[in-house]
């Protein structure tokens, strides 16, 4: 039987956790052809709306996570959300 200061701890515990697990998320970036993107889920939304709205070759002018910007084809941009994604889901099964 868990005790009651047992269940305290463990809440204790999973609030730190999803705490650390946010501020992580806020912070995550990618490395995609030797750029550097933000990785966070606004960032996300922004890479999904790129990648949606426009063809594979199109190009698009992108500031990366350093604040420069950089010349980036949307297939790039495909390959960037998928690397979020993936840096993301990896983030939820720590």
């Amino acid at each position: 039987m868990i005790t009651e200061i047992e269940s305290v701890k463990k809440t204790i515990d999973y609030d730190l956790f999803k705490s650390n697990r946010t501020k992580n998320i806020k912070n995550l970036t990618v490395v995609v052809d030797n750029m550097e993107f933000d990785a966070c889920e606004d960032s996300q939304n922004r890479l999904a709306r790129a990648v949606l709205s426009n063809s594979s070759d199109t190009i698009i002018r992108w500031k990366l996570a350093d604040n420069s910007v950089a010349i980036v084809t949307c297939e790039q941009l495909k390959q960037v959300l998928k690397a979020t994604t993936d840096a993301q889901t990896s983030m939820w099964f720590m």
